[in-house]
């Protein structure tokens, strides 16, 4: 094999001289600014209408999607350490650290975490004696009070702290930010009063003289009763001592402690049980922050019923869909970069065609919840600009927290489920036909439910009657007298004879509502009808 060996002159002959320059093509020096080019400035004029949906479609002519750069050397090489630590450590010392990593975690989630999820607390007196803590949420507790209208029975026994197998003093623990949690989104009525997106608390309030609290209506949210009184920060939560006093004859409206925080509703008349609260150990619930951020915002649901019940639900919702928008267009400027947007186009069509069926099955209605919202949009954020990298944070947060506190909520939910507990939406109450001075009674209309066979039957099995929002009849009349009321129904009787004598003047406030034959029919209650008894006299006003 013979090598020929370039010599200093071959090698002259085959360099370049600067006098033979090609006219078709200049050299130019090699740069980052040369290799990048902007595919925007490559793209040629669309000239007609099908070019422009093809350009929209198909992206850019060198479709790109570059990793963020940092201008600055220091921020650019802090960026580059991950990437060197991973060429220069082995791989089984990387796994080595990453486990350690994990584990480190796992020590401080089990260390602060773990007495909370996995113990039931306790509280040890000087005795040594131990007393269970209850652990409440910040809005209704069946533990406490187990619902409105007739969940508790007749003259609401099954209520009592006996029935309830609590005791008559208790100790409860209340999460942080109750202040916004102990909101009440469904309707709620004191009297002849609706409470809804406020907060729940009947009466109470902070007594300069004593330790514990004014007494709140027993139905009254706990925790947001006690961060109502001062009793329980707002922020970090706390423990108060809850004493059950029985029977009240009327419960003020009382300005709270916390500016972030409605007045407490007032009732002016009885109501057969209550509670006070007492300070007693601050501090002792570790608030996680999952209901920080958007919770606190004006909108309850994506329904147009409650987006225009609510007071500022709609300007919060205008804003969020413009948040939305803009997000979307980032995001689909990203993928139109990166020459993927066609395929998205086609895909969230495909998806938005489906939500429109499920919009449509009978008897079901849409619900998006927001960790919906989060699995739906978060396929659109796959591309590495910094804007990905927020809206992915954002919207993998919203997965975790609504499926961490509400689970895998369904996307089609019954007109029931969507009613939480209000008797508003379904079927016709009852209404008030008068007071009978002859024989002292309030009469009501009958109701007719449907039956299989498409008749109506005209009399319904059973009337349920609400006294200051508290069942003291149930039956087939359609007529009560309150005298005998009285004396059939002894605990109202004495409760209503007690409250005569403290106010003289005693307001009642009576709804009805009809119950069907089957578990499934029946109405909500009627507004309430307003009536004054005194010792001598029984009038009704409307």
């Amino acid at each position: 094999m013979i090598r020929h060996i370039v010599g200093s002159e071959d090698r002259e002959d085959l360099l370049p001289r600067p006098e033979s320059k090609s006219k078709d093509i200049e050299l130019q020096p090699f740069t980052e600014q040369t290799n990048a080019a902007d595919p925007s400035e490559e793209m040629k004029r669309p000239s007609s209408t099908s070019d422009v949906v093809h350009l929209i479609l198909d992206g850019p002519d060198n479709p790109s999607d570059e990793p963020p750069r940092f201008h600055s050397e220091i921020l650019q090489r802090l960026e580059d350490i991950p990437r060197r630590l991973s060429l220069e450590i082995p791989f089984k010392v990387r796994v080595l650290v990453i486990l350690g990593y994990y584990l480190f975690w796992l020590l401080i989630l089990r260390s602060t975490l773990s007495s909370y999820l996995g113990k039931v607390p306790y509280s040890t007196d000087k005795g040594g004696e131990k007393t269970k803590i209850l652990s409440l949420a910040c809005g209704d507790e069946k533990r406490i009070w187990k619902g409105q209208n007739d969940a508790c029975g007749l003259n609401s026994r099954d209520c009592s702290p006996r029935s309830l197998d609590i005791p008559s003093e208790l100790i409860i623990r209340c999460p942080a930010l109750c202040d916004i949690g102990s909101i009440t989104y469904g309707a709620r009525e004191v009297g002849d009063q609706t409470v809804r997106y406020e907060n729940f608390y009947v009466g109470g309030g902070s007594d300069d003289g004593d330790a514990y609290t004014l007494p709140y209506r027993a139905d009254s949210f706990p925790c947001g009763a006690a961060v109502h009184a001062g009793v329980v920060s707002p922020i970090f939560g706390g423990c108060a001592k809850l004493e059950f006093t029985g029977p009240q004859f009327h419960f003020d409206s009382v300005q709270p402690v916390h500016s972030s925080m409605s007045k407490s509703t007032k009732f002016d008349s009885f109501f057969p049980q209550s509670f006070r609260s007492l300070l007693w150990y601050p501090l002792f619930w570790l608030g996680m922050l999952n209901n920080v951020t958007f919770d606190r915002l004006a909108v309850d649901r994506f329904t147009l019923k409650d987006i225009a019940a609510m007071p500022g639900s709609v300007t919060t919702t205008i804003l969020l869909l413009l948040l939305i928008l803009t997000g979307t267009v980032i995001q689909a400027h990203q993928l139109w970069k990166a020459g993927r947007l066609r395929n998205y186009i086609i895909g969230y069509c495909t998806l938005g065609l489906s939500i429109i069926g499920l919009s449509h099955i009978h008897g079901l209605q849409l619900r998006i919840h927001h960790y919906i919202i989060g699995l739906v949009l978060i396929p659109g954020t796959k591309t590495r600009g910094y804007t990905a990298f927020l809206f992915q944070g954002l919207l993998l947060g919203l997965i975790v927290n609504g499926v961490a506190r509400w689970g895998f909520a369904s996307i089609e939910e019954t007109n029931l489920s969507l009613l939480r507990d209000d008797s508003a939406g379904r079927a016709e109450p009852p209404s008030f036909l008068g007071y009978t001075k002859k024989n002292n009674s309030i009469t009501w209309t009958e109701v007719e439910f449907p039956t299989t066979n498409k008749q109506t039957e005209k009399h319904p099995v059973l009337y349920s009657v609400l006294i200051n929002d508290v069942e003291v009849y149930k039956g087939p009349d359609v007529s009560i007298n309150i005298a005998e009321l009285t004396k059939n129904n002894t605990e109202f009787g004495t409760l209503l004879t007690q409250a005569v004598g403290y106010h003289e003047e005693v307001q009642v406030y009576i709804r009805i509502a009809s119950l069907g034959r089957k578990g499934d029919q029946r109405s909500g209650y009627c507004d309430a009808e307003t009536m004054e008894i005194t010792q001598s006299q029984l009038k009704i006003s409307r």
